[in-house]
């Protein structure tokens, strides 16, 4: 009820009490004054009064007019921009796994969903419980509780009134605006493709400058997501939306205010901030708005953008990032998911589409989405891994200063991208003394490699998200140099690099752990199977394994032929005597999943999972060290650790 008593120009407050009626029969004025109610106020409530200035019609035209400012208060909320179950926030900065859970990540998923439902629900009864316990006071006086008992019954008409608005006219009505809006998207590259040109490469990128601009968060993710799921689109396909990248815009200073403080027109100050949450991982205070500004971002992606803050600890610098939620995109994002599912279970209807368990995708992409919803997610994660590689002074993991659903607090990493190395990688090889330096890209190969190889088989913890740019590389003590000649490298020249990198103890640090997977019993049982059978080369056996344990046996066409395929792939790589070393897992992985799709076997996304990250990691490592042995490395790994 912000701004009411401005509004009215009178003091009119749930505890409010009359000190006396003073002679109603001479119309004299009611005096209100913030005291409690005493026997003497009583005592005059009980004089008789004129009929026409009754004790009783004052307080009915009082309460009336008290509950119709209530009424345009709230109504206001429900119909303006944000709805009156928003003022409350009880998100907890905290997040552990759901018991009994089948992996770790699973958990933490659960859980966040489980409390993400208990949040609604304790915002939505908060009003009609704040007055319930009011109502259980003892030693209330008769207005005291008339006025709880009106202001408890109101709130349970809201409450209900505004679940039903919600749910059965705002939300329908932008579902709706939204579908229109996604078939006008679509018809466009659609009427581009079929009236200008017959290329498939052509339609994508049409599509994908489309999603781009105008797709939102979600069709973004969607793209990003099925880049990854090589066994439901061809590689070239994923090629093309891989390319993708988020032109969100930056959302508004106030709804960065907004978010962090979770109160309106409140003043912080950012030191305070950070003295209370790195020390005593606590919740902020008092933190201005010029404290961070437009200046400050470093990015701005489909979900969130991140702040780079200069903090100064024991006199040094110490810069922290902070991500924090674009606003309402929630909302948006819960659209989309609600038109894919519609449209799922109406594709899922068509006849020989059933293999393709087009509703289960939509439900493995809602997974995928509403994980990086909740910010809490990747801290867990980041903890995890630091803990997972606490004896690996090669590998990092940033420092988690608090976490919340909308924002999360964490170490900025200052160093150099991994994409940036490979840009200046590209610019000295031609450059004179290049054969003196390359081995300092092979360490960096090394160290990744090794790294992921421990992820994925002794850890059963893997980062998903493992492009260059997720990758900083730091130097333990000409960290500064490195970065300043990073940003020179028109300049770059072999033997400044051996200067800096000389004696130099290489870190990579890794960020972005909000996509991480971790195979289930049976899945990590099914993957080390499958690569004990890859590694002698039995065709027959990979395309039974495949076959017995993909998602859906019943849906697979022409199994003889796929083992016979596969059979044939592989002898045709032994027939050809390879070296380990010339040997590309990628690229038989890759030929592998053409025919796990053409033949409608389902494999676990998790699964699926792995084996992008494999063509990734060998992608990025041969670029690096072009003469990487990538599947004797594998091999090797598995031997000496399993």
């Amino acid at each position: 009820m912000k701004g009411l008593q401005n509004r009215l120009g009178f003091n009119l407050l749930f505890k409010f009490n009359l000190k006396a009626f003073t002679n109603l029969n001479t119309r004299s004025s009611i005096r209100y004054q913030s005291k409690s109610f005493n026997s003497n106020t009583l005592k005059l409530i009980s004089k008789p009064y004129s009929n026409q200035y009754s004790f009783y019609k004052v307080s009915a035209i009082t309460c009336t007019s008290f509950l119709l400012l209530l009424v345009y208060e709230y109504s206001h909320d429900i119909i303006g921009n944000e709805s009156i179950l928003e003022r409350f926030n009880v998100n907890q900065p905290t997040l552990f796994p759901k018991p009994n859970s089948e992996t770790y990540i699973r958990g933490i998923y659960e859980q966040s969903l489980i409390e993400e439902e208990l949040d609604e629900e304790m915002v939505r009864d908060k009003l009609v419980n704040h007055y319930a316990k009011k109502l259980q006071q003892k030693n209330l006086s008769t207005i005291q509780r008339l006025c709880y008992r009106i202001m408890y019954s109101y709130c349970k008409v809201v409450r209900i009134s505004s679940y039903a608005f919600t749910n059965y006219l705002k939300e329908p009505f932008f579902v709706t605006k939204r579908t229109l809006q996604i078939m006008f998207l679509i018809m466009i590259p659609l009427l581009f493709h079929y009236k200008f040109s017959s290329t498939h490469e052509r339609f994508l990128q049409h599509l994908i400058r489309i999603i781009e601009s105008k797709g939102g968060p979600t069709f973004v993710k969607l793209a990003q997501w099925a880049s990854s799921r090589t066994d439901l689109f061809s590689q070239d396909t994923c090629d093309q939306l891989g390319k993708l990248h988020s032109m969100n815009k930056n959302h508004s200073m106030k709804d960065t205010m907004l978010i962090l403080s979770d109160k309106e027109n409140n003043e912080y100050n950012i030191d305070d901030l950070f003295k209370t949450t790195i020390s005593n991982n606590s919740m902020f205070n008092n933190m201005s708005q010029s404290d961070i500004n437009d200046d400050m971002i470093l990015g701005s992606g489909a979900i969130g953008q991140v702040y780079k803050i200069d903090h100064m600890e024991n006199n040094k610098n110490k810069p922290i990032a902070i991500k924090i939620i674009h606003p309402r995109v929630r909302e948006y994002i819960a659209r989309d998911l609600a038109i894919m599912k519609f449209f799922g279970n109406l594709l899922n209807r068509i006849p020989n589409w059933e293999w393709l368990s087009i509703p289960e995708e939509v439900e493995q992409f809602s997974v995928f989405l509403k994980s990086q919803l909740d910010f809490r997610i990747e801290a867990c994660n980041m903890i995890k891994f630091d803990e997972l590689f606490s004896d690996n002074k090669s590998v990092y993991f940033p420092n988690i200063y608090t976490s919340h659903r909308d924002y999360l607090i964490e170490e900025l990493v200052d160093g150099v991208s991994l994409s940036d190395v490979l840009k200046l990688k590209q610019k000295l090889i031609h450059k004179p003394g290049y054969s003196d330096i390359q081995f300092y890209f092979k360490d960096i190969s090394n160290i990744f490699v090794q790294s992921f190889l421990d992820m994925l088989i002794l850890k059963n913890f893997i980062h998903a998200d493992l492009h260059p740019g997720n990758i900083i590389v730091t130097l333990d003590k000409n960290n500064n140099e490195f970065k300043k000649y990073v940003k020179n490298l028109d300049n770059a020249d072999a033997k400044t690099f051996h200067k800096i990198f000389k004696n130099q103890k290489i870190v990579l640090n890794y960020i972005d752990t909000g996509l991480s997977i971790q195979l289930s019993p049976t899945n990590r049982i099914n993957f080390i199977n499958l690569f004990e059978q890859l590694c002698d080369y039995n065709g027959v056996k990979i395309g039974n394994l495949l076959i017995e344990r993909s998602k859906t046996p019943e849906t697979v066409i022409h199994r003889s032929d796929f083992i016979e395929q596969c059979d044939k792939m592989m002898k045709n790589v032994a027939k050809q005597e390879f070296t380990l070393g010339n040997f590309s897992i990628g690229e038989l992985l890759n030929e592998m999943m053409s025919l796990v799709r053409s033949h409608h076997i389902k494999l676990e996304s998790e699964f699926v999972g792995v084996i992008v990250g494999l063509f990734i990691i060998e992608g990025v490592s041969k670029s690096l060290d072009k003469d990487i042995k990538f599947f004797e490395e594998f091999v090797k790994f598995l031997v000496v650790n399993c």
